[in-house]
């Protein structure tokens, strides 16, 4: 009887650790500007070496972030006098028949940040069928893979509380 109450533990804390151990964090937060709810979703890549960030202040607009943990984005060109630069970006989710290339938005002198400039909406809807996403800077190769599968509910919620262009 002991034995089997052990291994009935056992089992429920490894199930609870595995359940806890995910790629994203979904949070709720109010926004000290607005008083809003803000509405943050961030996906570790598989190698922990980056992030996609997808936030939102309700009814205002999705914002799509790339952050670099490890390593350095090198811009494709510089608009100095604009204080911003651009990375060439390629992606792909893994319902996708082709991949899709992008200029992504970077503040000058910020290596670790871009911002997606395309159809948010799209890039949204598209995550939230998806089980993967790869994406690739085109100046370096560097190549980065997501899991979006378990933060597809969370998607979906974006889509509802955030503005689009």
């Amino acid at each position: 009887m002991v034995l089997r109450s052990i291994v009935a533990f056992l089992t429920l804390s490894t199930s609870c650790v595995v359940a806890a151990e995910t790629n994203f964090e979904f949070k709720l937060f109010s926004d000290d500007f607005s008083n809003k709810e803000k509405m943050l979703l961030s996906i570790d890549s598989d190698d922990k070496s980056s992030r996609m960030l997808l936030h939102c202040v309700t009814g205002g607009e999705l914002q799509t972030q790339f952050h670099l943990d490890i390593g350095t984005i090198f811009p494709d060109e510089a608009d100095v006098t604009n204080g911003r630069m651009f990375v060439d970006v390629m992606h792909k989710f893994t319902q996708e028949d082709e991949p899709t290339t992008s200029r992504w938005i970077m503040a000058v002198m910020k290596y670790s940040d871009a911002w997606y400039q395309g159809d948010a909406r799209a890039f949204l809807e598209a995550a939230s069928n998806s089980e993967r996403l790869a994406m690739k800077l085109l100046k370096n190769n560097s190549t980065f893979r997501y899991n979006t599968s378990a933060a597809s509910e969370h998607f979906k919620q974006l889509l509802s509380h955030c503005s689009f262009k």
